[in-house]
């Protein structure tokens, strides 16, 4: 139709020509993680709440399934899941919970450790009452809710390329083709990425994400350098 050939003329003259098949959205997800996940499915909650006309949103995963790719263990709060699901009763939620009903801090030296009482530490990092969870069992059990919400999830789908109109505005993202060797020569079972194109399109992939470090250049959002830590679980 008219709007797919005026992107495609303009990807003709700015980046070579594309024929990869174009699915629409209204908003497209990349990253199948908590923050995805939560981000696709509170979208619906809110369409449903305000009554307004309905939204199609879509997911896209690299792994090949929601949660491959998320080995992390975390401590969740409670409130912030039954806010999400505030229908949803936390012991019927299929994935493993266990409660917190005691920790100790230590500092620690070479030769000695020294215990640190509660009353000395900030409340943020107490976690006596939060849940221990596997993030990969529970984003499991969120690709299921958001299915039956009408989010549409494309897992082993990896976004490589951030689309743009000819205004440089972000239009949707490319996934990577399949099927190509270490040369970059198509094999027999070649399949060709797709456009998804998105009214909105939302990078929810990591701080590390491809497509996220691309727009922390383009914008200088790296001002402020990552620091990391060590820890032991």
């Amino acid at each position: 139709h008219q709007t797919r050939g005026v992107f495609t003329k303009f990807l003709a003259q700015g980046r070579g020509f594309s024929t990869k098949e174009a699915i629409e959205y209204d908003v497209a997800i990349v990253g199948g993680g908590p923050s995805g996940l939560a981000t696709a499915i509170r979208l619906k909650q809110l369409v449903k709440e305000t009554k307004r006309k309905e939204l199609t949103v879509c997911i896209l995963e690299k792994g090949s399934a929601i949660g491959s790719h998320i080995i992390s263990g975390c401590m969740l709060e409670p409130d912030s899941f039954k806010e999400l699901f505030p229908n949803i009763d936390p012991a019927k939620a299929n994935f493993q919970k266990i409660p917190v009903e005691e920790e100790s801090l230590y500092m620690l030296s070479p030769n000695h450790s020294i215990s640190i009482p509660h009353c000395l530490q900030k409340k943020n990092i107490l976690n006596v009452g939060n849940w221990m969870v596997s993030l990969g069992e529970m984003c499991k059990w969120m690709s299921k809710e958001a299915e039956e919400a009408g989010i549409e999830i494309f897992s082993g789908f990896p976004a490589v390329e951030l689309l743009r109109d000819p205004s440089n505005r972000v239009v949707g993202v490319g996934t990577k083709n399949r099927g190509v060797d270490k040369k970059g020569q198509k094999k027999k079972a070649y399949e060709e990425g797709v456009e998804i194109r998105a009214k909105v399109t939302v990078l929810a992939e990591g701080a590390r994400g491809s497509l996220t470090k691309q727009i922390f250049e383009e914008y200088g959002l790296t001002k402020n350098p990552q620091r990391y830590t060590l820890g032991l679980k």
